[in-house]
């Protein structure tokens, strides 16, 4: 029955999906990127037809998840770079030559942070070209995963956005919800070093939510996805069972309000933050108020097709980290984060190296070497050094910092309280769902310890100091030389 569908993507986005059997038996709008709107999509189709396919409408609905020009498999190129030397082949002279220019530029790591700023995004430098070197690690054989941690308003979805718009869309998947099966039913070879810019992590992160990134950890950990199906054959009751395979690899990044994270989610990706301080607040309001009066010129439409532009024109290097083994020396082995942490040090220090193709290779092609240096390891220990803090439990995000820094002046030294109490305090801005989770956070790190209970409400209590902000163990860069 799924053959009698017709599928028209729509000027806003959405897909109509009208089921023919002679006359029209079904009719519907549906938005390929919304969970929500599939679902309710499909309850409708299969209280109208209970005999079709579900999941392979949810398939063929999926499709349209990918811009237009890779909307289905047979127009998937086997070279996931052949879609991007299509656009190059059609962009104007003066727009290649001034990428070039940037590509080559020895300030290059300056000028996209400035260029970053003209796209919109105040303040947040670490972050902001954190999230940058992630999308960009899309061309390594294993790239990088990262969840920005933050308050809710404090921008990190906002510099999400913005950065995901300077890669070329041909390059990124736009995945506001993903479902448990929605990574497997994609077109086989459309997630090949992609740039996957998810949305907001559910805030039920239990056992439901394990099930639902399992494909996502999946991907991240292996590279590609494969799933065994019972697939009906023809009109005949037999069944057959199909593989269905999709490589990767791909770069991924989504955010999140928890302070704490599923722990197997969590071992596959760097913890960024926001800033949610009252400096950084200030200065988005300042800047937001200087563009009402017209006082600042940024042009970021000029700012994205020159980045887009840019990213098109890089090639799958191989790079190589010839200072790896020092690096690798000075691991705390004594902790099995280790074995992620080496990896992603490396994978950052090869981002910045692949940035910088231009400026290590005459012609860089894919496959081509290229050699790392100790200058892209200094970019590489500046935006790590407070992630893998966090990673290794020897930090909190910076919302939480905020909210700890707060609560030291809301009770007195030795107070003991329930989170009752603490939520009518002065300047509590925070919700009785996110102060339990804030708290949680404090007690892991031992900033906060229980201190009995009032009837049936915990306690607590200021217990110790909040741990150092940065990694300690990351070695400075004239310990390598």
């Amino acid at each position: 029955m799924s053959e009698l569908f017709e599928f028209e993507r729509l000027p806003d986005g959405k897909v109509s999906v009208v089921y023919k059997n002679g006359a029209v038996a079904f009719a519907g709008k549906v938005d390929p990127l919304s969970v929500a709107s599939r679902d309710r999509l499909l309850r409708a189709a299969h209280e109208r037809l209970p005999d079709i396919n579900v999941d392979d409408l949810e398939r063929r609905v999926l499709q349209f998840a990918l811009p237009a020009s890779t909307s289905n498999e047979e127009a998937q190129p086997d070279d996931p770079s052949a879609a991007a030397d299509a656009e190059l082949a059609q962009t104007p002279d003066h727009i290649r030559a001034e990428a070039q220019d940037l590509l080559r530029d020895p300030e290059l790591v300056p000028r996209i942070m400035r260029d970053i700023r003209e796209a919109g995004i105040v303040g947040e430098h670490a972050l902001a070209l954190t999230v940058y070197l992630l999308g960009t690690s899309r061309l390594l054989p294993r790239p990088l995963a990262a969840i920005v941690q933050g308050s809710s308003s404090s921008g990190k979805s906002h510099v999400i956005d913005t950065i995901g718009s300077l890669f070329p869309p041909e390059s990124t998947l736009l995945a506001t919800d993903l479902t448990q099966n929605a990574l497997y039913y994609l077109p086989s070879g459309s997630l090949r070093h992609r740039f996957v810019v998810a949305g907001e992590r559910s805030r039920v992160d239990d056992g439901t939510r394990a099930e639902a990134t399992r494909a996502l950890r999946e991907m991240l950990s292996s590279g590609e996805l494969r799933k065994v199906l019972p697939q009906k054959i023809g009109d005949k009751d037999k069944m057959e069972s199909i593989v269905i395979r999709n490589p990767g690899p791909i770069a991924y990044i989504e955010s999140t309000t928890l302070a704490t994270i599923f722990e197997e989610d969590k071992n596959r990706a760097l913890l960024l933050a926001s800033d949610d301080g009252d400096d950084q607040t200030r200065a988005v309001v300042t800047a937001t108020a200087e563009r009402y009066a017209g006082a600042r010129l940024d042009d970021p439409e000029r700012v994205k097709l020159l980045h887009r532009t840019a990213q098109r024109l890089l090639r799958r290097v191989s790079v190589q980290v010839p200072f790896a083994p020092e690096l690798a020396e000075r691991m705390p082995v004594n902790r099995p984060e280790a074995r992620r942490a080496i990896h992603q040090v490396l994978a950052v220090v090869q981002a910045v190296a692949l940035l910088h193709q231009f400026q290590r290779h005459q012609q860089p092609d894919h496959g081509v070497l290229i050699q790392a240096t100790l200058a892209d390891y200094r970019v590489a220990r500046r935006l790590l050094a407070a992630p893998l803090a966090r990673a290794f439990g020897a930090a909190v995000p910076q919302h939480v910092i905020s909210f700890a820094e707060w609560m030291q002046t809301a009770v007195k030294p030795d107070e003991c309280f329930t989170v009752a109490q603490l939520e009518g305090r002065q300047g509590c801005r925070w919700s009785r769902t996110s102060l339990y989770d804030l708290m949680k956070s404090l007690h892991a790190v031992g900033f906060l310890a229980d201190a009995g209970r009032d009837g049936q409400s915990v306690k607590h209590r200021i217990a110790g100091p909040l741990p150092d902000a940065v990694s300690t163990w990351l070695p400075e860069v004239e310990d390598l030389e």
